[in-house]
């Protein structure tokens, strides 16, 4: 059985395990930095908005959130930094889970947006079709040009 929860500051390894995988599976080519990902995972954390998917033995998915707020409104989002379900647990629900977990937090604190950004390139086209059917909309494209 998987158990979503709100992350801890001793699941940071798992957490860091599981973005390694997630850079090494997609087709960036940027170095992970520990150091970088470590803060801004410690940030989503203490905010209260990373979650993680718990099999009891191991962590198997995480999201990161991030509140902000647009830079044209006081309006507050939820962003996302990571969503990520391991290999051989995908396609159980376990990434919806994680949404509903971070919309939920959201909600609690009366924002009304959560953007989700599928740009990892792992599992891009199932992970929009399925943001799509739990009701989220395309609302801009993310270009890229490495110099």
């Amino acid at each position: 059985m998987v158990t979503i929860r709100k992350a801890t500051e001793a699941d940071i390894p798992e957490i860091l395990s599981m973005g390694r995988d997630m850079t090494d599976e997609g087709p960036w080519t940027v170095t992970l930095s520990e150091d970088v990902a470590q803060s801004r995972i410690e940030s989503s954390i203490e905010a209260g908005c990373c979650f993680v998917a718990d099999a009891g033995d191991k962590l198997v998915g995480l999201t990161v959130g991030f509140p902000a707020s647009y830079w044209y409104s006081e309006e507050e989002f939820v962003g996302e930094l990571a969503l990520y379900v391991r290999p051989g647990f995908r396609l159980l629900g376990i990434a919806k889970d994680l949404i509903d977990s971070l919309e939920l937090w959201a909600s609690q604190r009366c924002i009304q947006d959560v953007i989700i950004s599928p740009a990892s390139g792992v599992a891009d086209n199932a992970t929009t079709k399925m943001l799509e059917k739990l009701g989220y909309a395309r609302i801009a494209t993310s270009m890229r040009k490495r110099l």
